[in-house]
């Protein structure tokens, strides 16, 4: 059936607002591609995969161990004396022996974990979905004390002094006491606080990232803000690199900044395909390395921000790579972990994960519903019992407006991954919603 021919209808008071949360997130599938930091100690790479594997490379590519979680991981693992602490979405914490890759503890939340686990003293600090932040006995994986706070956490913590920061889905960054898990202070944003790496300490300043789309430099002893940086849209998930003085910060509309500790913006680099920069990138001998959403891994001059050479990989780059003597670790979603020549970007070697189906993700921005309140007119009678599917990109909703804190900002009006989908018309009632989706990459 044409529908043009058919009928024509015109809507009033159309209403469009985030779903909660970031709930697409929750829904990858199996596979074998790579989203998390790849880390490095000595001689040996450690990363998670969406295969549900916990891996030990050598750095000359040839696997050592692996080990197999309940369930796939977004979270990456951390290195901390002489154990492997990882977790995912079975809600479990892991601690491995580095060496063997035997399991020593597992500990079970409440719920999944996307929280990078941290390691602080004789402890060992995770978040989870269930809104607590735990704080586990490195030995033994006991519990010694968790944190309530207001929503989900699936932001890295960090240690530092005694301290660990954490944020959460309530908008708030916590400090909070390493020894008792007493609050010691809070800092409110004006977003989502969700850092997919550990927050950086920095002269008693910690930066913290925000869905407001700021990133924030806070006073570590008081909690007070220093000063914030505005960037551009999508919100921020990333953590800066700090290297020698200067602030590197990918963000999700693709763009690499440098900041001066000051907050002022030096430079900054755009990924042309304007895909995701919110992993940490790394600095050596004056070059500063990242990977972006469009498969490309970047070398650029520290001081200019001027392109040196781009690596291309099979499919998108969610990982953060890692560094040792001068060869870049990297991780991309195409299943493989590749080794790359700092100085001319040319590849090693290549290791592909156990899985090679590439993992399957949602939409970047499947998480928008639009609820149309009222149906002005409808021409054609129709069968209650028919249903149309009519594709989204019919309605100008920059027409009527929206009621939501995102009316009239330019970043999501006419934007094509909000008006390309196929939403369900339901006739017979005058309220009804519908749930929009893109084919634009995770922006996560």
């Amino acid at each position: 059936m044409d529908f043009s021919d058919s009928f024509n209808i015109s809507v009033e008071d159309i209403e469009m607002r985030k779903t909660k949360k970031f709930e697409r997130m929750w829904h990858i599938s199996r596979g074998g591609s790579i989203l998390c930091i790849i880390r490095v100690d000595e001689d040996t790479l450690y990363f998670t995969d969406m295969d549900g594997y916990i891996y030990a490379v050598g750095t000359d590519g040839a696997e050592k161990w692996k080990f197999r979680m309940r369930n796939v991981s977004e979270a990456s693992p951390s290195v901390y004396r002489d154990m492997i602490f990882a977790a995912g979405h079975d809600s479990y914490v892991y601690a491995l022996d580095k060496k063997t890759g035997s399991k020593i503890w597992e500990y079970k939340t409440g719920d999944q974990i996307f929280s990078v686990p941290c390691g602080g003293g004789d402890l060992v600090f995770v978040g989870s979905k269930d809104g607590f932040l735990y704080a586990l006995k490195y030995d033994t994986g006991d519990l010694v004390w968790r944190f309530s706070a207001g929503d989900w956490i699936a932001s890295a913590p960090a240690y530092h002094d005694g301290k660990v920061f954490v944020g959460s889905f309530d908008n708030y960054l916590y400090c909070i006491d390493a020894k008792s898990g007493k609050e010691i202070w809070r800092f409110k944003t004006g977003g989502e606080v969700f850092n997919t790496s550990p927050l950086v300490v920095y002269e008693n300043i910690i930066f913290c990232p925000s869905m407001d789309n700021f990133l924030y430099a806070i006073d570590t002893q008081t909690g007070h803000e220093i000063w914030r940086f505005k960037t551009g849209k999508y919100g921020n998930a990333g953590t800066p690199l700090v290297y020698n003085n200067t602030i590197f910060y990918g963000c999700r509309d693709g763009i690499m900044y440098a900041l001066s500790m000051d907050g002022r913006e030096l430079w900054r680099f755009t990924v042309k395909s304007e895909e995701i920069l919110d992993k940490t990138p790394v600095a050596n001998d004056g070059r500063l390395y990242f990977g972006a959403g469009d498969g490309a891994f970047y070398c650029l001059d520290i001081r200019s921000g001027h392109e040196i050479w781009r690596f291309q990989t099979g499919q998108k780059i969610y990982s953060q790579p890692a560094v040792k003597d001068g060869v870049l670790y990297i991780g991309s979603w195409d299943c493989n972990l590749y080794a790359v020549d700092g100085n001319t970007g040319e590849e090693l070697w290549r290791f592909a994960t156990a899985n090679r189906q590439v993992s399957q993700i949602p939409p970047a921005y499947g998480a928008w519903e639009a609820v149309i309140k009222r149906s002005a007119e409808e021409i054609e009678t129709i069968s209650e019992m028919d249903r149309y599917a009519v594709s989204a990109g019919n309605l100008n909703l920059s027409e009527y407006g929206t009621k939501s804190e995102y009316a009239g900002k330019s970043e999501y009006a006419g934007k094509s991954e909000y008006t390309t989908d196929l939403v369900i018309f339901d006739w017979e009632n005058v309220l009804w919603t519908f749930q929009t989706a893109s084919t634009s990459p995770l922006k996560t």
